[in-house]
């Protein structure tokens, strides 16, 4: 029985490992790594983000380090916000408030140390409405695995 469940998995899991390193065009995906440590160039990256008075859409963004990126803001509450993006020591985005029903964008290289880590969080004080609510930035592509 032991050894039947073994073959199973083996069959099962097998052709998926093969499938997730085949690019679309039938070749093999490069797993090469720059040399020297050097980070892959990232490509323009364009992240929409609605706020509202409970929080942001989407509270995940996942932002590859060195990327050029735009992010476009609406503001869907009912309450004036920000947007603000913290990676590593490094803080880019609005300084003022965006008003209900507006929208903004700002542009920002992502910094390549840290590990892309951070997070993003609405900079408007809480006097003015605002609920202190903060979502992730995580490295990697914005459209999934394998970009």
């Amino acid at each position: 029985m032991r050894t039947i469940l073994v073959l199973f998995f083996l069959f099962a899991t097998v052709p998926a490992i093969i499938a997730q390193n085949e690019s679309p065009t039938g070749g093999r995906r490069s797993t090469t790594v720059p040399r020297g440590g050097e980070q892959p160039s990232a490509g323009p990256v364009d992240l929409s983000v609605i706020v509202t008075d409970n929080g942001f859409q989407p509270m995940v963004m996942r932002i590859p380090p060195g990327a050029s990126v735009r992010v476009r803001l609406q503001n869907s509450g009912r309450s004036p916000h920000g947007l603000k993006v913290k990676i590593g020591k490094q803080e880019f985005g609005t300084d003022e408030a965006v008003a209900p029903g507006q929208k903004t964008e700002f542009t920002f290289t992502a910094p390549t140390g840290n590990g892309g880590m951070g997070e993003f969080y609405s900079p408007v004080p809480a006097d003015q409405g605002n609920r202190a609510f903060r979502g992730r930035v995580l490295p990697g592509s914005p459209w999934g695995e394998g970009g």
